[in-house]
């Protein structure tokens, strides 16, 4: 069978394939894209190109606005330009003998300033109280009374720390001052928890040693080696937790605890520090 010949004379279209469809839809959307762009740089151009004729002095000369043509003119027409620029000049030039008149003219003064008003002389918000609490001419409390802190003149201090200012030396006052309340705990009260400064008796609280055990970072960062090492032959040798003991929680955990693990810390790793501290949190 032969194909039907057309009306027309002309084949039918076949119809296209997805793959066809779509990339026509791409073409009409880059063409889109294409035009959109066209658009928005042509806005860009047409804007600046107003905004730069705004901001431009537009009623300068024409001499200055095109200077390259001057060489093609006449002679004349030079001159005539020249005149003209001059003429300009001169009319927009300033009366010389009126600005020397207003230069003299007396300025007026400028404005002073306003200043604060004066403080107020301060009032006690409760009169009545003023003065009964005032410090007595002499001290009679038990910090004077034994220590005589407060006999004479102590500006600088009894042991003169105060004016001393170099880092070095006050250093080494600090050291001779723990050194100094080391040797007193150990001639009245070694081995107990802390000493009475008052009547220079061993003061017990817990039975474990607290001033030892909390003095253990402090002899260290201190470099006092030798009191370091009395002070570590007895926690080896004498600090023990007796089960059934009362003790207050949060002093020990601070003092006894804290001062085992500093010292841990602070000596490179001293597994008695450690072993001791296991055994305290163990309890």
């Amino acid at each position: 069978m032969g194909l039907k010949q057309p009306l027309n004379g002309t084949l039918p279209r076949r119809a296209p394939t997805p793959l066809e469809s779509q990339h026509k839809g791409w073409e009409r959307c880059h063409a889109t894209a294409l035009t959109v762009s066209a658009s928005a740089l042509l806005a860009t151009l047409v804007t600046f190109v107003v905004l730069n004729v705004l901001l431009n002095d537009v009623n300068l000369p024409q001499l200055q606005e095109s200077p390259s043509r001057m060489n093609g003119l006449p002679r004349s027409a030079l001159q005539q330009a020249a005149a003209g620029v001059a003429q300009q000049a001169a009319i927009k030039a300033p009366d010389i003998s009126n600005s020397s008149r207003a230069a003299k003219a007396p300025r007026p003064l400028a404005k002073q300033p306003t200043l604060p008003p004066p403080a107020k002389p301060f009032v006690h918000l409760f009169p009545n109280l003023n003065g009964l609490y005032s410090i007595p001419a002499k001290d009679s409390s038990p910090r004077c009374s034994h220590s005589h802190i407060c006999d004479g003149d102590h500006s600088c201090g009894r042991d003169k720390l105060g004016c001393i200012v170099e880092a070095k030396a006050r250093k080494e006052h600090v050291r001779k001052a723990i050194a100094w309340a080391w040797d007193g705990y150990r001639k009245h009260a070694w081995g107990h928890d802390e000493v009475d400064i008052v009547s220079k008796s061993p003061h017990v609280w817990f039975h474990l040693g607290l001033t030892i055990v909390d003095s253990l970072d402090t002899l260290l960062l201190a470099g006092l080696h030798e009191e370091y090492q009395q002070a570590r032959h007895w926690v080896a040798n004498h600090l023990s937790f007796a089960d059934g003991s009362s003790i207050q929680f949060f002093e020990v955990n601070i003092r006894i605890l804290g001062g085992l693990l500093s010292a841990y810390y602070l000596s490179d790793g001293d597994e008695m520090y450690l072993n001791k501290a296991e055994q305290l949190a163990d309890r």
